[in-house]
């Protein structure tokens, strides 16, 4: 029965983090630090920028989420998601 093999099958799922502290303490880089360590490990996190002053994954003045893979992790930083 296939309802019985998807049943127990093992859900493995990556840790919940939430970054908070005071301005330019460095949680964006801590951020991008994580997601790109996720994504080498065959991931793909969801990305939440709450940070509307900044414009991690979008406009200043917006809140985004993102889930990031490969493409979305490069070496100059983060590009808006599309």
């Amino acid at each position: 029965n296939n309802s019985n093999n998807n049943n127990n099958k093992e859900k493995i799922e990556g840790p919940r983090v939430l970054l908070a502290g005071p301005p330019d303490c460095g949680k964006s880089s801590l951020a991008k630090i994580l997601t790109a360590y996720a994504v080498k490990l065959g991931r793909t996190p969801l990305l939440v920028d709450l940070d509307a002053s900044q414009n991690m994954l979008s406009v200043p003045g917006t809140l985004a989420a993102c889930p990031m893979g490969a493409e979305g992790v490069r070496a100059e930083g983060f590009g808006t998601c599309s």
